[in-house]
């Protein structure tokens, strides 16, 4: 257990600088483990930690060290500052010892339901105030931490960078359970057990116990992945968090030396190497970052900004900040970081995540191996060399020892069983021959750059007492090494994979298979046969071949032969394309659009392979015919001969016979045939081709007579209907109702009377096939024998009316109960006006404004036309042979 003196000089700056370290305790974690290299922690490698949280009413209690609620509030703002610090790709679950206990349906067995903190950017700041808000109250029971473990060890990732972490805070002896004492002893045993767990993507977790005041721990166990820390008082939590920050922190404190003031709100720091980020860290102010910029003037991201703080302690304020999403390596250089007030250099704290990783390359015998894995395969008196160097994280940029800082150290160390056997120092990192002995053996490499916490690369493995065998590989051509791609099956191509033993060829065939030897070939598409012979070679020969995309005149196919230890070999052969052409020629003559019946007008093709003609054997099962669109509808009769030749004529079994039946529709048959070429296309997998027939159209004779003539007729005949139709629909009508009326005509006293009037209806004149309405013209209609009138636009037109008259007419007599007056002021009662007289005067003639009244006499048995104005409504009145017609519409 490693125990921190107390210091009771609470200096500012001090607190900062603890404060700080603490949170990274959990922010940035990074452990070698097993065979795999370990490099600076990154944030985009994910975390997973379950913290178990003492909530207990003693975190309240003062004591001969510490005040009342001095240790929750010291433990409290750590748990801030470490969910601060976390990156959202990462899982964090809180399991209080006594808030978290809880008898819902989603508790575990022991009662708990662990708390998942949010930490996306959106949420990181309330998840934050979720446990500044937390109250401590109850017991100290060991439940908390089976449950945490639990939930840990739940998560699933296959990921093998994903880190577990179990981190356990605690101010008091757990209490007893069932009898169960949780003494040194019982931890001991829990703790072990938990790191030595598998978790679900095959990694062990890291144990943290960090016990405030007196308290039971478990010891420390490095090795196994376990860490006890203590402290007494308010000091020696955040110097605990400080030597726990110190030891497993990916980022590291920057000294005072290393940051300039440039103003009150901004300040400069520098880096020799690439960074993944810079954390910022403010204690006693509520400054926040805004902006921060690269020397190269270029931006870099503020991707997390947290307020920290505990009420009732003024000196527990602060702010958390992340520069760089460590997506991609910050280059060296200095970087101006800019806040939004003021800030003193005693009252912030910068960090540096250092992008570089150290990368081996390791030899076996001379034998350069690709994966570590191989050194299982070595065996006692093997010769190991080894060689290191740095390169910027995530990038094969190789960074030379110049440009790290002066006073960086260099180390290899080979390890015999947890002890130190060999350790070359340098910037050279090499070591050469070292003989192995059959031991637990650890290659361990590391450059300590002052300020940073080491790069350490670490594998782990256990040579042999004995040689092991070590079965290889080698391949030679037992034929040609290349071959014509429609040859390919033939057996012209033969590889030969020889087995060899720690260099002695085997010669046995079952010794052969039993290494499960397989073979594959790419590209894809290729294959072959395997077979094992009497000798103990494995035989492959090619037997189908395809050309990948874009292959030119040849492709190689490379064939892998592998074993069940993972020795390969690998050889190549090359198939050779043939080269075919599709030789197209086109119809002799022309074809009329007209004339595809019995044309016996065709095109040709033949096909070549590396100039030679192939015949009809070759190619009648692997062609197509097809035309183009504006001739689909063509047949096509295809003919190949013996020797390759294909005949394509496209024909038409329907002919167009110019008959007087079809004369009439034959500009349509010939509108509606295409006039392009027809283009023949031989499609085949050797490619295609095409050919053309000429398509021309017939002569301008033909087209006179035979399209637009027939044409032009059925447009006229057309175009005839059409208007009489339309004559018919506009000629006009008589109005719905009018009515013509008809009176004697007498002469007395030098006046004309009016009597004896007749009423005739004149709808019935409005049918087709009266009044010839379906005639170009019109015949009159004859009225009472002798009056020919017909249907106008003004009403109706007289026929045959010599001359127009005006003439007066008035009233003579009215019938009994008849106003007359009433009936002249309204026009509607024009009829009743009619009917209701015995007779009417008319008098007054005049014709052409001369009067001619003193002749009304000798006019009485002419036909006379008058207009008279009974009341403003036009009318017509008729004189003939005596009568008086009226025309009322």
């Amino acid at each position: 257990m490693r125990k921190i003196a107390i210091d009771r000089n609470l200096l500012k700056k001090m607190l900062t600088a603890v404060l700080a370290a603490a949170l990274l305790l959990f922010a940035a974690i990074s452990l070698n483990s097993g065979a795999k290299a370990a490099s600076a922690e990154s944030l985009y490698i994910r975390k997973v930690v379950s913290v178990v949280y003492d909530d207990s009413g003693s975190m309240n209690n003062a004591d001969s060290t510490f005040k009342r609620g001095e240790k929750h509030a010291y433990a409290n703002y750590a748990m801030q500052a470490f969910c601060g610090m976390l990156n959202a790709e990462d899982t964090l679950y809180i399991t209080y010892m006594n808030a978290s206990k809880s008898n819902a349906a989603d508790a575990d067995r022991y009662g708990y339901k662990a708390d998942n903190i949010e930490l996306s950017a959106g949420e990181i700041q309330n998840s934050i105030d979720k446990i500044r808000t937390h109250q401590s109250n109850g017991g100290t029971p060991y439940g908390a931490v089976e449950s945490a473990f639990n939930r840990l060890k739940a998560v699933e990732t296959d990921n093998a960078n994903t880190q577990y972490w179990l981190v356990v805070i605690t101010d008091g002896d757990f209490d007893i359970d069932d009898g169960i004492v949780y003494n040194e002893e019982r931890l001991n045993d829990k703790f072990k057990e938990y790191a030595e767990t598998e978790m679900p993507n095959g990694t062990h977790p890291q144990i943290t116990f960090l016990g405030i005041g007196n308290v039971v721990s478990p010891d420390e166990d490095e090795d196994g992945g376990i860490y006890t820390y203590t402290a007494q008082n308010a000091t020696g939590i955040t110097d605990a968090m400080n030597e726990m920050a110190d030891r497993i922190s990916g980022r590291t404190r920057l000294s005072s030396g290393s940051i300039k003031q440039i103003n009150s709100n901004n300040i400069e720091v520098s880096s020799s190497i690439p960074l993944l980020n810079i954390v910022l860290f403010t204690q006693g102010t509520d400054a926040t970052v805004t902006a921060a910029y690269h020397s190269d003037g270029g931006s870099l991201p503020i991707v997390r900004s947290a307020s920290l703080g505990y009420t009732g302690y003024p000196q527990l304020s602060g702010g958390a900040f992340l520069v760089g999403d460590s997506a991609q390596s910050i280059e060296a250089g200095s970087y101006r970081i800019t806040f939004s007030d003021a800030v003193d250099l005693d009252e912030l704290v910068v960090l540096f995540e250092p992008a570089l990783e150290v990368r081996a390359s390791i030899s076996i015998n001379g034998r350069e191996i690709s994966d570590p894995g191989e050194l299982d395969d070595t065996a006692k008196g093997d010769k190991l060399s080894v060689s290191f160097k740095i390169y910027e994280m995530g990038t094969d940029t190789v960074i030379s020892s110049d440009l790290l800082p002066s006073g960086t150290d260099y180390e290899i160390a080979i390890y015999e069983d947890g002890s130190l056997a060999e350790r070359v120092t340098g910037s050279g990192m090499q070591l050469s021959d070292y003989e192995l002995k059959a031991v637990d053996t650890e290659i361990r490499a590391s450059v300590a750059i002052d300020g940073f916490n080491p790069i350490v690369y670490s594998v782990s493995f256990e040579p042999s007492e004995e040689p092991r065998t070590v079965y290889t590989l080698s391949a030679e051509f037992g034929g040609e090494t290349g071959v014509h791609i429609d040859d390919i099956g033939g057996g012209k191509i033969r590889i030969n994979f020889s087995v060899y033993a720690n260099g002695v060829r085997v010669t046995d065939p079952d010794v052969v298979r039993g290494l499960d030897p397989v073979i594959t070939a790419s590209p894809d598409g290729n294959s072959g046969t395997t077979s094992v012979s009497a000798d103990g070679t494995i035989v492959y020969v090619p037997d189908r071949a395809s050309a990948p995309d874009g292959a030119g005149d040849s492709f190689g196919v490379e064939v892998t032969c592998t074993l069940s230890n993972g020795a390969s070999v690998s050889e190549t052969y090359t198939i050779f394309l043939a080269k075919y052409e599709i030789v197209a020629a086109d119809a002799a003559g022309q074809v009329k659009k007209t004339g595809f019946y019995n044309s016996g007008e065709g095109v040709s093709f033949y096909i070549t392979r590396d100039g030679v003609k192939l015949n009809r054997a070759a190619i009648e099962n692997e062609i197509s015919i097809s035309l183009n669109e504006e001739h689909s509808d063509l047949l096509t009769d295809i003919a190949i001969s013996d020797d390759g030749t294909v005949t394509v004529v496209p024909y038409s079994e329907d002919e167009h016979a110019l008959s007087f039946g079809s004369w009439w529709g034959n500009w349509l048959y010939y509108f509606k045939l295409s006039g392009s070429d027809v283009v023949v296309t031989l499609n085949s997998r050797y490619g295609s081709a095409d050919a053309v027939i000429d398509v021309v159209g017939e002569s301008a004779a033909y087209q006179i007579l035979n399209v637009y003539l027939p044409l032009l007729v059925e447009i006229a005949i057309a175009a005839f209907l059409i208007a009489w139709i339309i004559l018919i629909i506009i000629k006009p009508r008589f109005k719905k109702g009018a009515v013509l009326y008809a009176f004697d005509v007498s002469y007395k006293d030098g006046n004309h009377r009016l009597s004896n009037r007749r009423k005739y209806f004149l709808d019935k004149y409005n049918k087709i096939w009266s009044n010839g309405r379906w005639k170009f013209k019109s015949k009159p209609d004859t009225i009472n024998k002798n009056v020919p009138v017909r249907a106008a636009r003004r009403g109706i037109e007289f026929v045959n009316s010599p001359t127009v008259y005006k003439v007066k007419v008035s009233p003579a007599e009215a019938l009994s109960n008849y106003n007359d007056r009433d009936a002249i002021s309204q026009v509607k009662t024009i009829e009743d006006y009619l009917t209701h007289h015995k007779y009417f005067k008319a008098k007054e003639f005049k014709l052409r404004d001369a009067d001619l009244t003193t002749k009304a006499k000798k006019l009485q048995m002419q036909e006379f036309i008058f207009a008279p104005n009974l009341n403003k409504k036009d009318g017509k009145i008729i004189f003939s042979n005596g009568s008086l017609y009226f025309y009322l519409p």
